[in-house]
């Protein structure tokens, strides 16, 4: 994995500034384009005419007919590009979380929801789906969309497996070499994934302060005493820790690294829309100081940037959260390509 993390200098406070930026960007769609020409929806597309690959490739897809192995090859070989919005917990695989569980020690609870141990009554190990399989199926049906119930709402049940696996999607690192191996397997060259940076820490500090309909005063009070920088070292801390144990679980410092070891990645802070008032600002807080950690760097120029550290000569390379390695597992510092 070549990633990119907010990590070590950090300023002692958000500028003003980036709050308002916040209010403004909710603004933005409503602000027409001044000089946008008027499309006539009726007027014919322009016609384009094909290259020879694309008229290569248009006759190989109708030559492969309706043979399903083939066709299946065809699609997994064609280039996709990369992934820009990509929920970690939601593209991990079923089964991989059900393991999770298990080798975590959780339980699982009369309504399918991953539990803390200890099993108490009403509750079963999560592991016994290794050797149950009618449990197992009832877990993946919980925790996924297959065979779900018929006469049930599709959205309710979808956006209620989150919380039923929950519980089982504390190892982040594990997690993202699941999806970045699938991210390679299905030829995909680029990944930004979406996660809740310190979510723990950063509820508790929203619950302490409590939420104040005047920002700038309540962002005061997140940050005083360093409350909000506390928040913002764990989830340092937490991104180190999971890119650790993503090299890890991957065998990246192998001579057998995982395909996904040689994915570019991107973190991206994700803002829990659905929470209390308090716990959004938090939240949103919280990822522009990540986001802050690198102004006044020259990560392009420098080998040892002070924003972070920089492993660009390994296949685990941080280059701080603006700028990101060249491709490459032996990519030189001096080489990282600013990309904010």
């Amino acid at each position: 994995m070549i990633s990119t993390i907010r990590t070590a200098h950090r300023p002692h406070s958000l500028v003003p500034a980036g709050i308002a930026a916040l209010a403004l960007l909710t603004m933005l769609p409503a602000v027409p384009a001044a000089a946008a020409p008027a499309e006539d929806p009726a007027a014919p597309a322009a016609f384009r005419v094909t290259t020879p690959a694309e008229r290569r490739t248009a006759a190989r897809l109708d030559a492969l007919g309706d043979d399903p192995a083939r066709l299946k090859a065809f699609f997994a070989a064609l280039p996709k590009g990369g992934d820009l919005h990509n929920h970690l917990s939601g593209a991990v695989t079923t089964e991989y979380l059900i393991q999770l569980a298990g080798e975590n020690g959780l339980c699982i609870d009369a309504t399918d929801t991953a539990v803390r141990p200890p099993c108490g009554p009403g509750t079963r190990p999560a592991a016994d789906a290794r050797t149950d399989a009618e449990f197992r199926q009832r877990i993946v049906r919980a925790w996924s969309m297959q065979d779900f119930p018929e006469g049930e709402s599709g959205h309710d049940h979808f956006f209620d497996t989150f919380g039923k696996f929950g519980e089982a999607t504390r190892d982040r690192g594990k997690m993202l070499a699941n999806v970045a191996n699938t991210v390679v397997e299905q030829n995909q060259f680029y990944l930004e994934t979406l996660v809740t940076p310190a979510s723990d820490a950063a509820k508790k500090l929203a619950d302490s302060v409590g939420y104040d309909a005047d920002l700038a005063a309540f962002h005061r009070k997140l940050v005083a005493g360093g409350k909000l920088d506390g928040v913002v070292n764990e989830a340092v801390r937490e991104a180190d820790a999971a890119d650790a144990q993503f090299r890890e679980t991957a065998h990246c410092d192998t001579d057998r690294p995982d395909p996904g070891c040689r994915l570019p990645v991107r973190w991206i802070s994700q803002v829990s829309r659905g929470s209390s008032n308090e716990r959004v600002f938090t939240q949103m807080a919280v990822g522009m100081r990540l986001a802050s950690t690198t102004r006044g760097s020259s990560p392009s120029t420098s080998s040892s940037p002070r924003t972070g550290r920089a492993h660009c000569g390994t296949t685990a390379s941080r280059c701080g959260c603006s700028s990101i390695c060249a491709p490459s597992t032996r990519t030189p510092a001096s080489r990282c390509t600013p990309v904010s």
